[in-house]
């Protein structure tokens, strides 16, 4: 639908074209080339998994390129949206239940995305050097967030 999940999510990985994270990171991190992709093809086993695609078998007919030409995905965090759940074949992603969800730099301050969050490139790397793996983060759009702000007892900025 062309809009990013709202909800409670972990925060997987960080990947990037530097061969180094951002200071503090402590997210795994990964560096990425132009062989790395998203699958975002539903019918492939590897739906919705970032990978390199020089080690895998393709089954796939669409995949997102992890290294572009536009920068936008110069650093990212992966967000635990429709993945599969500790190996567990019954807790596999939904095919069309949204694939390649990240955090991403933006393109400018009125750009739009196709599902994703994009922002600065410096508070992107502010942001990977401050989470934590296993934490849990909730991601909303600015309205739900207003909403709730009282009932979640949550800071004004």
């Amino acid at each position: 639908d062309g809009r990013a999940p709202a909800g409670a999510f972990r925060l997987l990985r960080a990947f990037g074209y530097d061969p180094r994270p951002p200071a503090g990171t402590s997210l795994p991190y990964r560096q990425v080339d132009d062989g790395w992709r998203c699958v975002d093809d539903p019918a492939s086993r590897r739906y919705n998994q970032v990978l390199d695609a020089r080690d895998v078998a393709v089954d796939w007919t669409s995949a997102e390129e992890m290294r572009r030409d536009d920068d936008l995905y110069r650093r990212l965090i992966e967000v635990d949206h429709n993945h599969a759940s500790h190996g567990d074949d019954e807790a596999a992603p939904r095919p069309g239940g949204g694939s390649c969800i990240f955090l991403h730099v933006w393109r400018d301050a009125d750009g739009v995305t196709a599902g994703c969050t994009a922002m600065p490139l410096a508070d992107l790397e502010d942001l990977i050097g401050w989470l934590r793996p296993g934490a849990i983060y909730v991601l909303l759009p600015a309205t739900e967030r207003a909403a709730l702000a009282a009932a979640w007892h949550l800071p004004a900025s």
